[in-house]
């Protein structure tokens, strides 16, 4: 008898902590709702919460229709930390698995403005400056529509500008050392792949 009333406090006990269990459970919400949630925090500057709220929608519903939106916003909540290098690989993600969604251009302006944020005056390395060139033309070539295009065009010419005064710089500091046939090639260059700058 006493065994019997044993386990039955037992098992009453166990019944009496998975419903507690159960009480405090935050409940799920629809992939919109997770959606709306996030871009509040995005709105708060609150970037690590508005992304753990889209790897929810990524985490309960792999196939939701709002999975490029999601992704987005994933990259978009790097982006305003500028944590450039984890947005840029959520950027492409975007492109490779939604090249045509209408946030397609808006993933790939982005990823341009990646390297363009990054960009080093024109006496350092250029290697940002390159990327980001070829990024923005992607969004003029690709989406010459979308309302990044224009954006687009116009940091581009800051880009070949930025670039031909790299090359005239580095022309220059030949010169000075009477290196001329450097020289020559460094202005050469510059006057063929960036006409009509500020500097040619």
């Amino acid at each position: 008898m006493q065994l019997k009333r044993r386990l039955f406090i037992g098992l009453l006990s166990l019944g009496l902590l998975f419903i507690s269990a159960c009480a405090t459970t935050k409940p799920i919400l629809s992939d919109n709702e997770y959606i709306e949630q996030a871009k509040s925090f995005m709105q708060e500057e609150e970037y690590d919460k508005a992304r753990e709220a889209y790897l929810k929608v990524k985490e309960i519903y792999p196939g939701s229709l709002l999975m490029a939106e999601t992704r987005l916003g994933i990259a978009n909540s790097y982006f305003e930390a500028k944590e450039y290098i984890e947005a840029m690989a959520k950027y492409e993600e975007v492109i490779k698995f939604h090249p045509l969604n209408k946030l397609a251009p808006q993933a790939q302006y982005r990823l341009a403005l990646c390297y363009f944020n990054q960009m080093l005056s024109y006496d350092r390395d250029q290697a940002n400056t390159h990327k980001a060139l070829a990024e923005l033309n992607k969004v003029i070539l690709n989406y010459p529509t979308s309302p990044q295009a224009d954006d687009a065009l116009k940091k581009r010419i800051i880009c070949l500008d930025r670039l031909a005064r790299h090359e005239f710089y580095v022309g220059k500091f030949y010169f000075t050392r009477k290196e001329y046939t450097a020289a020559i090639n460094r202005f050469k260059y510059g006057l063929l792949n960036y006409p009509n700058t500020g500097m040619t």
